[in-house]
């Protein structure tokens, strides 16, 4: 019912928000690629238990379609990497509430949810509420700051392909398990991860490294957006994926706070002040 999808979407924008604040610790010192091996190889050894537990005896078409789509979010995460690790904090976050743009008009084309006036005010609502909150710059000195930016524009490539890739995600949660998909496309994306690592750099050696240097910092990233991911895909199975990826942003607010605090960014509390859009996107929505 309504009351569960809610409860497990906040709670993966809870998660959701320690996980990027440990992100942004462990890719301070250490290379995107070789994180994002870590990463995905603490993921999947994260759910691997449940592959005694759940489904796994899906056609051939829906593996395929689902490593097709691995690469795709695999490719996205590294440029979100690149784009993360070059840009302050405060300064990245916003940048996430595109994708709930791109989610939401492209799962109007492809899943074809449509909305009351009143749930696009709230999801409008809380787009500008985030921005607000998160960013101190006027529209035109954003879109300058766009071009001239090498993180900036790494982090929007990755942001709009897995805004893409969300509405694909769902569809494919209608032929597999939420459990069991989380488990494949982990262990795929461990390897696109080694492919590029042995292609480009020293293959297993640059995860080895990766564990030795940043281990405990992307053990602990991991295991919060596991459980994220968890939750939210649990969510969007029983709700529209728009209305859910909106919801889940209030994990930026989460993440100004806690964020803000950590790695003393200024005037951080000005801007969880228009947090209030936020909760009010959130009504209309519901």
């Amino acid at each position: 019912d309504g009351f569960n999808w809610i409860t497990l979407t906040l709670l993966s924008a809870l998660f959701g928000a320690f996980a990027l604040i440990y992100k942004k610790k462990g890719l301070e010192h250490e290379h995107s690629l070789e994180y994002l091996g870590v990463f995905k190889v603490f993921e999947f050894l994260m759910i691997l238990p449940f592959a005694f537990i759940v489904p796994l005896n899906f056609p051939v078409r829906t593996y395929a379609f689902m490593y097709l789509l691995s690469i795709f979010i695999t490719f996205a995460l590294l440029l979100e990497n690149k784009g993360f690790r070059r840009m302050e904090f405060t300064k990245y976050v916003p940048l996430f509430n595109i994708k709930t743009i791109v989610t939401f008009l492209v799962s109007m084309i492809v899943l074809e949810e449509y909305f009351t006036w009143g749930q696009i005010g709230g999801i409008c609502l809380i787009i500008f509420g985030l921005y607000k909150a998160e960013s101190q710059h006027s529209i035109r000195d954003m879109f300058t700051h766009f071009k001239e930016s090498k993180g900036v524009l790494f982090s929007l490539s990755g942001i709009i392909i897995l805004g893409i890739a969300a509405v694909f995600e769902k569809q494919l949660l209608l032929e597999t398990h939420i459990i069991s998909y989380l488990l494949i496309m982990y262990f795929f994306s461990v390897i696109n991860t080694l492919l590029a690592l042995t292609i480009f750099y020293d293959g297993y050696k640059g995860i080895i490294h990766g564990i030795k240097s940043e281990g405990r910092t992307v053990l602990l990233a991991s295991f919060f957006a596991t459980i994220s991911n968890l939750l939210f895909l649990a969510a969007i199975s029983g709700a529209y994926l728009a209305i859910v990826e909106a919801l889940k942003k209030s994990s930026n607010i989460i993440a100004m706070v806690i964020g803000g605090r950590y790695f003393h960014e200024k005037d951080y509390m000005q801007r969880v002040a228009w947090s209030s859009l936020v909760i009010v996107g959130i009504i209309l929505i519901l």
